[in-house]
């Protein structure tokens, strides 16, 4: 699976034989590359067995990273901030957003908020959960 982010477009695909380097290049990561952390500055984590990944950007602005929730996590992830973008990799969860009602969600489901958010997640697979979250805010899992 790949999942490719833009962050600022337009996004251009010219022949070849137009091609040009204007510098950017891509984040491209191994699953048994990551190092997974129990506690940073971009997440608070209430909850045991949550770990997070930093991937990218500006913690203080925008920036990228992956949460591996354990097997059996039933909680919640809160943003404060007005940009949320979340990506289920790996597993399966049953998600409540604040006025919606359960979805059940497979990998490559996802999930955006335009506001502060409340999402209360529940790992419903045999396994860990990985997610990919976006966002302009610290992150609270409880």
């Amino acid at each position: 699976m790949i999942y490719l982010e833009i962050d600022e477009g337009p996004y251009l695909v010219l022949p070849s034989s137009e091609h040009f380097d204007n510098g950017e290049r891509p984040i491209n990561l191994h699953r048994d590359n990551l190092i997974w952390l129990h506690n940073t500055d971009l997440i608070n984590v209430v909850n045991d067995g949550v770990k997070a990944v930093y991937l990218w950007g500006d913690t203080q602005a925008k920036y990228g990273t992956m949460i591996k929730l354990p097997k059996g996590f039933d909680g919640v992830l809160e943003s404060t901030g007005n940009e949320f973008r979340s990506v289920l990799i790996q597993g399966e969860v049953s998600l409540k957003a604040e006025h919606d009602n359960v979805k059940s969600l497979l990998p490559g489901s996802y999930i955006e908020s335009d506001a502060p958010s409340v999402h209360h997640i529940k790992n419903t697979s045999d396994g860990d959960v990985t997610l990919y979250v976006r966002t302009n805010a610290p992150l609270s899992i409880k």
